[in-house]
């Protein structure tokens, strides 16, 4: 009997390493304060890359999407599937963690480099709390 219990608990917590989503959700953000933070990003992406550059945007959350309609007013291409990335495209994975009772760490992984800024968040607008900190594969900054 014991045997089918540690079974049936083994299977459920294995189930739940299953699940490979990018998650763009885990700090709660209002549309006003996503619009803040994606004015910030879309503006160190227009620095770096031309506009002819197609981007493959993964964690959609309303960070991800936000920054999605951001880069197409800009004249930037944005792919629509996730499941088939193209050659031509430069991935990008937004995440966002929760910091404290009003902070948020925003980071892009961009091809190989983390990129990421902290913002206070209120109801309708975002301020950077620091500047953008990048590292590089293999620890580089």
């Amino acid at each position: 009997m014991s045997r089918v219990i540690i079974g049936i608990l083994i299977a459920a917590l294995l189930g739940g390493c299953q699940n490979q989503m990018i998650r763009d959700d885990l700090a709660p953000v209002k549309a006003g304060a996503a619009g803040s933070i994606v004015a910030d990003w879309a503006q160190l992406l227009q620095d770096r890359y031309p506009a002819t550059t197609v981007f493959e945007i993964k964690g959609m959350g309303k960070i991800g999407t936000a920054l999605a309609k951001e880069l197409r007013s800009l004249g930037y291409g944005v792919a629509d599937t996730q499941d088939q990335p193209t050659t031509e495209s430069v991935p990008i994975e937004v995440r966002s963690d929760k910091l404290g009772s009003k902070g948020i760490l925003v980071s892009l992984i961009i091809k190989d480099q983390i990129i990421s800024r902290s913002y206070t968040v209120s109801e309708s607008e975002a301020a950077a709390d620091s500047a953008f900190s990048e590292l590089a594969a293999g620890g580089k900054l």
